[in-house]
């Protein structure tokens, strides 16, 4: 009869409809699993590059530290040198001449 055919080819419709559905999600699933797995990939290549970095700038700054405590040392020392100066020195050119005496005096000396 031609109702029960009309049915048949109806359900028929709606199993291939149902059934390109299902595949259609199953592709989708496959393809965010490996969308999830490449980022798992990601992260941890991400936390491997971390951690060597990490490890590359440690003794950096330690360096960076010693020579902040460098740079207290000296500021401290200019601090204590400004609070208490020592007496002038002699210029350069007067010393120049009061060291070439007393080279000449070493060597009549010798």
């Amino acid at each position: 009869s031609l109702g029960a055919r009309a049915r048949r080819e109806e359900h028929s419709e709606r199993r291939s409809r149902a059934t390109d559905r299902l595949l259609a999600l199953m592709a989708t699933a496959a393809q965010l699993i490996l969308e999830r797995d490449t980022l798992v990939i990601q992260k941890d290549a991400l936390q491997r590059t971390i951690l060597s970095w990490q490890g590359a700038c440690l003794p950096l700054q330690e360096g960076i530290d010693e020579h902040a405590k460098l740079l207290d040392v000296n500021a401290s020392a200019a601090a204590q040198a400004a609070l208490h100066p020592k007496a002038p020195r002699a210029p350069r050119a007067v010393a120049a001449p009061r060291t070439q005496q007393y080279q000449q005096m070493a060597q009549q000396q010798q």
